[in-house]
C-alpha cells in the first residue's frame, strides 16, 4: 500500500546512502561487527547506567 510512495520519497536519499558505502573496503561483515560493537558499548552503558551516553552510542 505505502511502498511506492515512501520508495519514491525515500529513493535519492537512500542511493545516495548507498553509493557513499559503496568502497571496496566496506564490507558486509565490516557493518555487522560495527553494529554489533556499537550495539554491546550501548549495553554496557546502560548497564552502568550511563543513559547519555548508551543513547548516543
Amino acid at each position: 500500500m505505502m511502498d511506492a510512495p515512501l520508495r519514491r520519497i525515500l529513493a535519492r536519499p537512500l542511493n545516495g546512502l548507498a553509493v557513499a558505502l559503496d568502497v571496496r573496503w566496506i564490507t558486509p561483515d565490516r557493518l555487522t561487527m560495527a553494529g554489533l560493537v556499537i550495539g554491546l558499548a550501548s549495553a554496557g552503558l546502560s548497564a552502568a547506567q550511563w543513559w547519555p551516553l548508551a543513547l548516543v552510542a
